[in-house]
């Protein structure tokens, strides 16, 4: 079994611009219907407004760009996101791995860690499942009022402690 190199970088800007050309038909309706944002946007803002964003490299390819931002709720709450490549599925194994690994850092750095995630989007609710997340029944949320779950999962941090 050949085993894949995998690299987790601060996105540049060139990376942002290729990932907004590499997303699948699934997470592009999820943008529009959260935010009404065009791809590029919506990654280039979600990278700025976050406490921290990384790119995922497998094989030299760009497989997505992640991070964790803050809610209106307050500073104990992280609100975990991911913009995947459409291709991502092939490299998904490097991915899970280390996906696993930021989400129970996080854990450890806020109370409640939350977002949404689109109705339609099955492959990221499968991934949102295996990472331990708490999916909740479909309400309407965004800009479009479209259906959406909430995800959660409770933390045992504390963004003031040191």
């Amino acid at each position: 079994m050949r085993r894949h190199e995998a690299r987790i970088v601060v996105p540049t800007l060139e990376q942002m611009e290729a990932l907004a050309g590499k997303i699948g038909a699934s997470d592009l309706e999820e943008l529009a219907a959260s935010h009404g944002m065009q791809p590029f946007v919506g990654i280039y803002l979600s990278v700025r407004q976050s406490r921290e964003a990384w790119a995922g490299i497998v094989d030299g390819a760009l497989v997505g760009i992640f991070g964790v931002g803050l809610a209106d709720h307050g500073p104990d709450v992280g609100v975990p996101w991911l913009v995947p490549a459409e291709d991502l599925k092939q490299h998904a194994g490097a991915l899970l791995t280390c996906s696993r690994q930021f989400v129970e850092r996080w854990r450890r750095e806020y109370a409640l860690l939350q977002n949404h995630v689109h109705v339609g989007n099955a492959r990221s609710i499968r991934w949102l499942r295996w990472l331990g997340f708490t999916i909740d029944p479909p309400r309407p949320w965004g800009v479009r009022g479209a259906l959406f779950h909430r995800f959660w999962m409770r933390g045992d941090g504390d963004v003031f402690r040191n």
